[in-house]
């Protein structure tokens, strides 16, 4: 038997769920038991890692805007660009039932705008 060594990696919130149930339901007691499974399986060779695509992008926000960002994603452990999708999903998803009539985007003064999006990081609202 070779020598076991630490390894660490990240999983997302829903595998580690999924995980936590697989547990529960299976004759396994730890997760270091289901993962050196999972890896015993099959022959490593056998799996192709499919590149993820992304796309880089650079837009301009407000400095205060960037500062709070910045204060959220460090309380939370988290990126800004991470914490910037969040906010793009959940936007998209409130958006979708809406018609693509030029009338149906938001209309605000710059002013009005700023402080709209200074309310949107309010920390009382995560």
């Amino acid at each position: 038997m070779n020598p076991s060594s630490p390894f660490t990696f990240n999983i997302d919130e829903n595998i580690a769920k999924a995980l936590d149930a697989f547990i529960e339901k299976t004759e396994f007691t730890k997760l270091s038991e289901v993962v050196r499974a999972a890896l015993e399986e099959r022959p490593i060779e056998e799996f192709e890692v499919k590149k993820r695509t992304n796309r880089q992008v650079s837009v301009r926000i407000d400095s205060q805007m960037r500062d709070k960002l910045n204060e959220h994603a460090k309380r939370n452990n988290c990126s800004m660009g991470e914490l910037v999708r969040l906010f793009l999903f959940d936007f998209i998803g409130k958006q979708k039932n809406r018609s693509k009539t030029p009338a149906s985007k938001p209309t605000r003064s710059k002013q009005h705008s700023q402080a709209s999006q200074l309310d949107f990081l309010d920390p009382d609202t995560f």
